[in-house]
């Protein structure tokens, strides 16, 4: 997984004001939600989601120890999550920037998902100059670290979720220029 298990890099983004906001006014979120790449479970809080309705599921460790001890969670890899597990609204939100294989997440999610899935990825210009590119990926600096950074052009947005046989309800937030959050329904 190329995902960074620093809890400080990312608790400053999610606890930033404004974050999930976008989300919470859609009142997308129903039934069981299962929120894959969850950190420390802070969607359950700002969408209101009662606990027995919330899954967590999250790699890191360190991020599953600094959840809520109210919240269910679980350790799970986006591309391989347990045969059984199903949920009607399932979140994935600015976890895809961080994977190589977006594709094979997406059919992942796809598969759990029985009514709604939910992301939030990053669109605008791949090219714009706080980004890095090396061996046809993207990464950004952040406080003196490099991280994979993926940033889709709305084209690219469009062919990726194709592949993965997702075709999306509703989009919002898509820009040409810099770099901004696109949250995006698809309903099975």
């Amino acid at each position: 997984m190329d995902y960074k298990d620093d809890l400080g890099i990312h608790l400053e983004s999610w606890t930033s004001e404004g974050y999930g906001q976008d989300l919470k006014d859609f009142d997308w979120v129903e039934g069981l939600v299962l929120d894959v790449g969850c950190g420390i479970g802070h969607m359950a809080k700002i969408l209101d989601i009662p606990t027995e309705r919330y899954l967590g599921i999250e790699p890191s460790k360190t991020f599953r120890e600094a959840a809520p001890d109210e919240l269910r969670m679980m350790d799970g890899d986006i591309h391989n999550l347990p045969a059984e597990l199903r949920g009607e609204t399932v979140l994935c939100l600015d976890v895809l920037i961080h994977l190589k294989k977006q594709v094979e997440a997406l059919k992942e999610l796809k598969r759990v998902t029985t009514k709604r899935l939910i992301l939030q990825v990053r669109t605008g210009d791949p090219d714009d100059p706080i980004l890095r590119k090396r061996d046809h990926q993207t990464y950004r600096i952040h406080k003196g670290q490099e991280y994979l950074y993926n940033v889709w052009s709305p084209t690219m947005l469009h062919n990726i979720l194709g592949f993965a046989g997702l075709k999306p309800s509703m989009v919002f937030n898509i820009h040409s220029e810099g770099i901004h959050p696109t949250l995006i329904r698809i309903d099975l």
